[in-house]
């Protein structure tokens, strides 16, 4: 991780928040991951004297910019012909006078617009969950045929906290197409490789999330691309920022506790009053009428007979199942001390604050 820190602090010290295309194929590289061939040139330079290395008889003219994220949208990436490489490479010099640097890649040659072909590789940190990693439909058109999708099966994204790479790839939506796993379908790319590719960016997005120097904001390889049988990324964005520790985070949600709370199977509540209607009653009372499973519903109140037929108990520790989701609704002096009753029981999976 020494190597990635030293080229986000060389991108800084430059002025950038964002990694230009060259410093991302970098990243790939020295993780061990595949990326086309490349060169980076200035607009002075002969690309006749440069293409030459190249196999094959195209070859990616690109600009290189950390500023300008969707190139080719903006004229910035051109494939062109070795005999017509030097008059596009005038044409684009002239086109972006702004530009520096240029960047000659090899050309990729697969199908284009073929389902699993091209997939989406993303990372992103989330306030609440910590660092994610997103897999999905890739390609110029991800964007468009991902909002024609049934919400939920693309992309897939899951918190770098506890992720097994390997279930999350064959659980992915995009896997049964790269993978032919679908009628008809050729398998494109290995699994191991797809699980290399999700385990190596996982653990970069979670070095770079906590105590290092820098955050890792976004990280997305758009496509990685199935290029005689082997993923090769053709795309990268990295954005980052200088870590002010004021979203370092050492703990983060667990799978566990965040199904818990989303899907609980018991719960509790806390601050219910047994002589009038509080906010504790009413949730209580909602929870009983939506038909929750009154066996599996409890009661924080300490020497209090049942209450509109739940049990009450005296601490956390007592409620005769491991609950899933405990509301707490006592006044604010109170909430600590309730708080780290459910802490110490080591019976609570997942609370909710009602302030």
């Amino acid at each position: 991780m020494d190597f990635i820190n030293n080229i986000l602090s060389a991108a800084a010290k430059n002025g950038q928040q964002t990694l230009n295309e060259a410093d991302c194929y970098a990243v790939f590289n020295r993780l061990g991951l595949k990326t086309p061939k490349f060169k980076v040139i200035s607009p002075k330079d002969d690309i006749l004297a440069h293409i030459k290395d190249f196999a094959g008889g195209k070859v990616v003219i690109k600009i290189l910019s950390s500023k300008t994220l969707h190139k080719t949208d903006k004229g910035g990436v051109k494939v062109a012909a070795k005999e017509e490489a030097a008059a596009v490479y005038a044409k684009m010099t002239a086109d972006f006078p702004e530009i520096d640097t240029f960047m000659l890649v090899e050309f990729a040659d697969y199908p284009h617009f073929a389902l699993g072909r091209e997939i989406l590789l993303g990372a992103r940190a989330d306030k609440a969950f910590g660092p994610l990693i997103t897999l999905g439909v890739g390609g110029t058109d991800a964007e468009n045929l991902t909002k024609k999708f049934k919400q939920g099966v693309t992309p897939a994204i899951t918190p770098v906290n506890g992720l097994n790479a390997a279930e999350f790839v064959a659980n992915s939506f995009i896997w049964s197409y790269t993978g032919g796993l679908v009628r008809g379908g050729k398998e494109q790319a290995k699994k191991e490789d797809l699980v290399n590719w999700v385990a190596k960016i996982s653990q970069v997005m979670a070095h770079f999330s906590g105590e290092s120097k820098y955050l890792i904001e976004e990280l997305e390889i758009n496509p990685l691309a199935a290029v005689d049988g082997r993923l090769t990324a053709l795309d990268g964005v990295l954005r980052f920022k200088l870590n002010d520790g004021k979203r370092s985070r050492k703990i983060m949600p667990t799978k566990t506790g965040i199904k818990a709370l989303l899907e609980p199977k018991t719960a509790a509540v806390a601050g219910v009053s047994g002589d009038k209607v509080n906010m504790g009653r009413i949730i209580l009372r909602n929870a009983i009428e939506a038909g929750f499973n009154k066996d599996n519903l409890f009661i924080l109140k300490k020497d209090s007979a049942p209450i509109d037929g739940i049990n009450c108990y005296a601490s956390c520790k007592d409620f005769p199942k491991k609950v899933d989701m405990f509301v707490v609704t006592v006044p604010a002096a109170g909430a600590a001390e309730v708080l780290k009753d459910a802490a110490q029981s080591a019976n609570i999976n997942g609370f909710v604050l009602i302030s």
